[in-house]
């Protein structure tokens, strides 16, 4: 339940809307280990070099934010993290 950083959708206009990244509750760790949270689902499940050489495997977790305010253009979006001992990463964005 920690917040680990926040993403900030800029709308044209000058508003802007912060998205919280709430450890295992929007976002989850990379390395399995833990039960995954009911909250977040799975984009990917694999592995790379790294993990093969421990034995793990990877996984990267997809958000979906509902956009409070459809109507407003998103001109752009911030992406920051807490200084935590987290270090959240972006792969991909994608819109409707």
């Amino acid at each position: 339940g920690t917040t680990v950083g926040h993403y900030v959708a800029n709308y044209a206009g000058g508003e802007s809307e912060v998205v919280p990244l709430i450890l295992d509750r929007n976002i989850a760790d990379w390395t399995p280990g833990r039960p995954d949270p009911e909250t977040v689902s799975i984009a990917w499940d694999g592995s790379n070099e790294s993990a093969r050489s421990t034995g793990q495997k990877k996984r990267l977790y997809r958000f979906t934010w509902i956009n409070p305010r459809p109507e407003a253009e998103i001109e752009t979006l911030d992406f920051s993290w807490a200084a935590a001992q987290t270090e959240p990463f972006l792969v991909a964005v994608t819109a409707d």
